[in-house]
């Protein structure tokens, strides 16, 4: 007969996945802010428009992001990972906080980009 994983050991393996995605979200979001906003805020500062009460919250998030992105993997693996474990040896019946805690960065990172999309072609629409 098989020696089948135990079940903290397969949730161990499924939480081990959800922070590899969260991992994939989290450098796209890190390069976004760091790489993508700061263009387009030359390209603003370039034509001198008036901006939106959105689009400069996002410039600021942006350039505390620039300023500060080494941060960012320590917060990350300081957070992400300790709940990782925590919740993987929760009762199965309790298991829902860990898909509210992983589900949660997921609409986070999703809103942000949204956010940030519209936030960004605020002032192109207004220059026509």
């Amino acid at each position: 007969m098989k020696d089948r994983p135990t079940n903290s050991f397969r949730s161990l393996l499924v939480g081990s996945s959800l922070v590899g995605v969260h991992f994939v979200v989290f450098c796209l979001v890190l390069f976004y802010l760091v790489k993508v906003v700061p263009i387009s805020t030359y390209y603003f500062e370039d034509m001198e428009l008036d901006l939106p009460a959105l689009t400069i919250n996002l410039i600021t998030l942006s350039d505390f992001t620039v300023a500060y992105w080494f941060l960012m993997p320590v917060f990350f693996f300081l957070v992400d990972v300790p709940v990782l474990i925590a919740t993987s040896f929760l009762q199965p019946a309790q298991r829902w906080i860990r898909g509210c805690w992983f589900v949660g960065w997921l609409v986070v990172a999703i809103l942000l980009f949204v956010a940030g999309s519209v936030a960004l072609s605020m002032p192109l629409a207004f220059t026509r």
